[in-house]
């Protein structure tokens, strides 16, 4: 008996052993694991921080044409158009003129002046680079919304003139302005026969040119230049046309006479 238990026990003491030998060993890895992603965490939290260090905040480069826009909505106008005696000071586009009482009969209320945009154009070819300012004004306590045109033309020392001025309409829905060729375009739509004002559709295409502090309407594109007299005349005096046109002869003298044509 007793050795029949001894067998037993050296048997089961065996099959441990062998159990415990065929087990897979275990590698201490974890550490390295934990090493390697704590170093390459690390690693790449250097690489973003050199790299926001040494990369410079983006500068916004703004064109000159831009700037000037800039400065047209941030400086004061005078729009006798809207108000006889006020000059409205504009910020960011944005100019108000308040309430005074003791204007009750002429401007009673605050009113809100919005530009809505500016192009720059040699509307009357005198060589200089002049533009035209579209403008809301919308009075308190009313529901309507005025659209003007302002042709301002530049002078020395970067002054403007006021030289004309054209209303749109109220609540019209405007969609552009153009300086072409110095014919000014203006694209819009107006209301129909029988359309109410908050609800504008009909096209509508205007041309003009300035004249005599005017917005003069034209049919087709205007140029002054187009159709000048032009040639040498009896004392040399007759003209002569500016860069970008030619003298077209019609009658030869003496003294040649013609008229300027674009080339």
């Amino acid at each position: 008996m007793k050795k029949i238990i001894i067998i037993l026990v050296l048997a089961l003491i065996f099959g441990l052993l062998l159990f415990i030998s065929l087990q897979p060993k275990q590698t201490e890895t974890i550490p390295e694991q934990t090493t390697l992603i704590s170093t390459s965490t690390e690693y790449l939290a250097a690489v973003v921080t050199e790299l926001s260090s040494s990369t410079p905040a983006t500068k916004v480069i703004k064109s000159a044409q831009q700037e000037k826009i800039d400065k047209i909505k941030n400086s004061t106008w005078y729009l006798p158009e809207i108000h006889k005696s006020a000059e409205f000071k504009f910020t960011d586009g944005i100019a108000y003129k308040p309430r005074d009482t003791q204007e009750s009969e002429t401007f009673s209320w605050k009113i809100t002046l919005s530009i809505q945009d500016i192009v720059f154009g040699d509307y009357n070819e005198d060589g200089t680079e002049n533009f035209i300012m579209i403008v809301t004004s919308h009075e308190e306590y009313t529901t309507g919304v005025f659209y003007h045109a302002f042709a301002f033309t530049a002078l020395p020392h970067n002054r403007y003139w006021l030289e004309a001025s054209y209303l749109l309409g109220d609540r019209i829905r405007f969609r552009s302005v153009e300086i072409i060729e110095n014919t000014i375009h203006l694209k819009y739509l107006t209301h129909g026969p029988d359309e109410g004002l908050c609800c504008a559709s009909k096209p509508v295409h205007e041309m003009f040119y300035i004249e005599d502090g005017k917005f003069i309407t034209t049919l087709q594109p205007y140029n002054p230049i187009t159709g000048r007299a032009c040639g040498g005349g009896a004392m040399g005096n007759a003209g002569t046309c500016p860069t970008g046109y030619a003298c077209n002869i019609t009658k030869y003298g003496p003294p040649n006479e013609g008229s300027c044509v674009k080339k």
